[in-house]
């Protein structure tokens, strides 16, 4: 067996090993990661991320994201390549409505590139509440990008619209530990409106 494909074996044993998963310091791309949890939004919600992942200053955001609706936090590796993107958005989600919420997220997508091509949908338990997640592969002039987007109520006035890209390549790399990240979000707008009530 070649080198290559020595080393090939090697990475794909390493991804469906028990270890891999974000309560253990993982070798990506000879990248060592090491997750953590990061309160946004003065604290009202936290979730774990890769901790040398860095917040984007507001000059680049605008650059990186021209439209008004550009999210608040990025966060994203050294080459900006691997991102998230957070946006607390001012309306209430009820969590019987996470799913709709979700669908009309894909449906605006669709409409603005209907060659995106749509993977998994669905919407699962977060607590006491509901998270929605859709992926799909976008197409940008250099590189192919895989993108999971996910919606969670913060709150009783707000949702958290979030936002998951990497290029095609990487895909493999990080889906199952995207999962595991977006399954840490918590809520602590409750903590906080019971520590404001004592």
């Amino acid at each position: 067996m070649h080198s290559d494909e020595k080393e090939v074996k090697k990475i794909l044993q390493a991804r469906h090993s028990e270890s891999y998963t974000i309560d253990n310091d993982l070798i990506i791309d000879a990248q060592k990661y090491h997750f953590e949890h990061r309160a946004l939004y003065d604290g009202k919600f936290s979730m774990k991320l890769p901790s040398h992942f860095e917040q984007l200053p507001e000059e680049l955001v605008e650059r990186k994201y021209p439209s008004i609706f550009r999210p608040k936090y990025v966060f994203a590796n050294e080459t900006g390549t691997i991102a998230f993107t957070f946006s607390l958005l001012d309306y209430p989600l009820m969590s019987d409505k996470v799913s709709d919420c979700i669908l009309g997220f894909k449906a605006a997508i669709k409409r603005t590139n209907p060659a995106n091509v749509f993977y998994d949908m669905k919407t699962i338990s977060l607590g006491d509440s509901k998270l929605g997640y859709c992926e799909y592969l976008g197409y940008a002039v250099d590189d192919d990008i895989f993108y999971i987007i996910f919606v969670t109520p913060i709150g009783d006035e707000q949702f958290l619209y979030g936002t998951f890209s990497c290029p095609k390549k990487s895909k493999d790399d990080w889906h199952p530990l995207v999962h595991q990240m977006i399954r840490t979000i918590v809520d602590n707008t409750n903590e906080t409106k019971g520590k404001e009530g004592q």
